[in-house]
């Protein structure tokens, strides 16, 4: 259901966007984080919108909001 709410909410702008699943107990996710981190200048320089998508469950969502607050990951996320 959020999902369906984020693509409601996201793909009615006519942006490019890019989508990024990711968890938090997935060392390749959290080492492309420091790359898109790196790169997010670039990409809104040309106009695409970055969306992460966790697929954490609800209950871990005071360490997902931890982790994306202590590494800047200032984005679009949803859990």
């Amino acid at each position: 259901f959020i999902l369906l709410f984020a693509k409601v909410q996201f793909f009615s702008d006519n942006k490019v966007k890019s989508l990024d699943f990711w968890f938090l107990n997935c060392p390749p996710c959290r080492k492309d984080h420091i790359s898109i981190k790196e790169d997010k200048e670039k990409w809104d320089a040309k106009g695409v919108q970055l969306i992460s998508i966790s697929i954490d469950s609800y209950e871990d969502k005071d360490r997902w909001n931890t982790y994306l607050a202590e590494h800047g990951y200032n984005w679009v996320n949803y859990l």
